[in-house]
């Protein structure tokens, strides 16, 4: 039975509905993976990619990053980023990955916060939902980061 899958993804999984909710916000958008969900995210399920651009990175994670919880490097690839580009806030969005090593968002985005001049909305999303409920974790998200 090697390789069964009991469950399934869906095709365009939560992390895509979240950053298609971002995707035309002026953000700088960072996808929590080691390059594989942010290359489906461009290339199938954000239509709007061959038109109109928009800052759409990969976090890069390789194993060693993902299992030490290398955040402090992740922190600063993000810095760096933010430095080059004008971005009115940080996006970052859950894969698979930081699901399974149990990311703690809210002590990512405080430190990205104190590295970065612009605010930063976390999104938990974890590539295992559908695409509407990436949309709502992207709107509740947005709200508790901008609305009073």
């Amino acid at each position: 039975m090697k390789g069964l899958r009991k469950v399934l993804t869906p095709f365009a999984p939560d992390q895509s509905g979240a950053s298609g909710v971002v995707y035309s916000m002026g953000a700088l958008i960072v996808i929590i993976d080691a390059g594989g969900c942010t290359g489906n995210i461009c290339g199938f399920d954000e239509l709007r990619w061959r038109d109109t651009r928009s800052a759409v990175f990969s976090a890069g994670l390789r194993d060693m990053d993902a299992i030490l919880g290398r955040d402090e490097l992740l922190a600063s690839k993000i810095e760096s980023a933010a430095s080059r580009i004008d971005a009115s806030f940080v996006a970052i969005i859950g894969t698979p990955v930081p699901a399974t090593i149990g990311t703690d968002y809210k002590a990512l985005k405080k430190l990205i916060s104190n590295k970065v001049t612009i605010p930063v909305v976390a999104i938990p999303t974890n590539g295992m939902k559908t695409y509407n409920d990436g949309e709502w974790e992207a709107y509740k998200a947005l709200i508790d980061e901008f609305a009073d």
